[in-house]
């Protein structure tokens, strides 16, 4: 019987531990679907692709400046008419040459943002160069007029300017004015905010609202639908990411960004629409910084020509001033506040040494190697 017992025992025992190693059954672990759709190489998304109100204001800023530009002359007294400088800006009195940009129903003013004043700055600056253009005075430290660069050594026109009575040069005032107020405002704005259009229901093109702002951020930075591969037409921004290219990689960076996120936008996948409109961002600032140190540099180097030194430096300020504009900017207001000290109010009085200040500074700020620049 104890044998028995015993075997019988065994068995109960030797069931049990099968029983209780027996494992239940293992549910499959459902992955996230990971979207799959396919990205373009050009900007092209179809009909709904459209930015078109970008481009409108960037070929009226053309034109603007173009106006501007044409008191530019070593060989001629070129005046400027204030009415009409007031036109381009507010597309009033058919400026254009264009007759779809006169009938638009757009205009620069009516997107500049009012940051740091530049509306302000422009309803001065406007009257100041009309002014400075009809004066037949050279400028000089506390005097405004039209100041010429040095005489070429191949027997060339000489370059000239039309300067403030504080070396700021009237046309990068505007120009770089609304490329930071305007353009940079407007793009990184709504890259910003992307998260808080509609993108469920359609326009007539076939567009939803967040297509429509991430259309409008591309169209602002300038570029053929075809960039880097063309690199024919580059307009403000985007001429400038071009140019700083080979010491950053900013050509690709920014426009693979650019079609990633519209095709992830249509396909609604957030996660790397945000991705990508992080990338957009951070690079088109460093292209600012870039450029900006290449314009310290040349201001340096001309320390000594009043004309070339306050052209370049004021397309730095500029440059500076645009950083406010990017609501989630890298560099920050004490920085922004302490270029602009660096530079002063008075471009006849900067010194190399500020300049190399600046430099440093900025290089600091983007882990920039200013020597590429």
């Amino acid at each position: 019987m104890k044998d028995i017992f015993s075997k019988t025992l065994l068995t109960a025992f030797s069931v049990a531990a099968l029983v209780s190693c027996k494992k239940d059954p293992i549910e499959p672990v459902k992955l996230p679907e990971l979207p799959s759709y396919s990205v373009p190489t050009t900007y092209d998304f179809g009909t709904s692709t459209s930015y078109k109100p970008s481009e409108n204001r960037i070929n009226m800023l053309k034109e603007f400046i173009a106006y501007i530009r044409s008191a530019h002359t070593s060989t001629a007294q070129v005046t400027l008419d204030q009415n009409k400088l007031f036109s381009y800006f507010e597309n009033s009195g058919s400026p254009f040459s264009s007759a779809e940009l006169n009938s638009s129903g757009l205009s620069l003013k009516e997107k500049t943002s009012n940051q740091e004043g530049l509306l302000s700055d422009i309803n001065i600056w406007l009257p100041e160069a009309a002014a400075a253009s009809q004066s037949t005075a050279e400028a000089k430290d506390g005097t405004a007029g039209k100041i010429l660069g040095p005489v070429p050594t191949n027997g060339g026109v000489r370059s000239a300017w039309l300067l403030n009575a504080y070396g700021f040069e009237f046309k990068e005032l505007v120009e770089k004015g609304l490329m930071g107020g305007l353009m940079y405002s407007e793009a990184t704005t709504k890259l910003h905010l992307i998260g808080t259009f509609d993108n469920s229901v359609k326009d007539e093109k076939g567009a939803t609202a967040m297509e429509r702002a991430w259309d409008e951020a591309f169209g602002y930075f300038g570029v053929p639908a075809a960039f880097p591969t063309t690199t024919t037409g580059l307009s403000y921004w985007g001429n400038y990411c071009n140019s700083v290219n080979a010491a950053i990689g900013s050509n690709a960076a920014i426009m693979d960004a650019f079609l990633k996120g519209r095709a992830a936008i249509s396909n609604k996948d957030y996660t790397t629409r945000d991705a990508q409109r992080d990338i957009v961002v951070t690079t088109w600032e460093k292209v600012a910084a870039a450029k900006l140190i290449a314009y310290l540099k040349q201001a340096k180097n001309n320390i000594a020509e009043a004309g070339p030194r306050s052209h370049a430096l004021s397309e730095g300020y500029g440059f500076i001033r645009a950083f406010v504009y990017n609501p989630v900017k890298k560099i920050s207001n004490a920085d922004i506040d302490q270029l602009l000290d660096l530079l002063g109010n008075n471009l006849y009085q900067v010194s190399a040494t500020n300049i190399d200040q600046a430099i440093s500074k900025v290089s600091t700020v983007f882990s920039l190697d200013a020597a590429k620049l």
